[in-house]
């Protein structure tokens, strides 16, 4: 969890770079939670915290990742390589919904031919 609390006497974190995952499964699983509690500034304004991207660029990098942002957060881009962010969600949305889906397809069964031949006594 990242969490950032007022510091008296300082300006507040308005710019986060970004998070990046590079390496094949480097984010997997993860949970970030980001939690602005800066407050306000000298002149009452909310502090807003903007993450400029959030980048998976390996495959499996963000899968099955979930990102939480609180009040006064904001994610400018949120980039997604093919096979990155199966599962992935932020506040429960899909970070790409072309890789929303973690269950496969569902595979109708196909019909076998039946052929019936009928039973001849034969003579004993």
């Amino acid at each position: 969890m990242f969490e950032l609390v007022p510091d008296v006497g300082m300006r507040g974190i308005t710019v986060w770079e970004g998070l990046y995952f590079s390496g094949v499964n480097s984010g997997r699983g993860a949970v970030f939670t980001v939690a602005n509690r800066q407050g306000n500034d000298a002149n009452g304004v909310p502090i807003v915290l903007t993450i400029e991207e959030i980048d998976c660029d390996a495959v499996g990098s963000c899968e099955g990742m979930t990102v939480v942002i609180g009040e006064n957060v904001i994610i400018g881009t949120f980039i997604c390589s093919a096979d990155a962010c199966v599962g992935c969600t932020v506040n429960g949305v899909a970070c790409d919904v072309n890789q929303a889906q973690i269950t496969p397809p569902l595979i109708e069964p196909v019909p076998l031919p039946v052929n019936i031949q009928p039973v001849i006594p034969q003579p004993v």
